[in-house]
């Protein structure tokens, strides 16, 4: 019986999202990667770079990884630059390479 009602709850989160992303509207992000990841899709770079920042300093892998490739090929891919210091670079760097 528990397993009814737990596939009512997820077939109604399913409709509910699915308008959402029919007409290309953002749902609900589940963390911080999660919603630099909608940003990106979306084509907001700057809020993206913003949201991964934070999480590549404290050492998160995907963000550092992101992070540095937002750093090193933002004018060519996303057509402006995206800053970071000398040791950003390098934490960005090292947790890249960490996973």
């Amino acid at each position: 019986m528990g397993g009814d009602s737990m596939n009512t709850a997820n077939t109604s989160s399913l409709l509910i999202a699915l308008p959402a992303v029919a007409f290309g509207m953002r749902t609900a992000a589940v963390g911080p990667l999660d919603e630099a990841l909608e940003d990106l899709e979306y084509g907001d770079w700057s809020r993206a770079f913003e949201v991964l920042v934070p999480l590549a300093d404290a050492g998160d892998c995907e963000a550092a990884r992101l992070s540095l490739m937002m750093h090193e090929h933002g004018a060519r891919l996303f057509g402006g630059s995206f800053a970071a210091t000398p040791s950003q670079y390098s934490r960005w760097l090292a947790a890249s390479q960490s996973a």
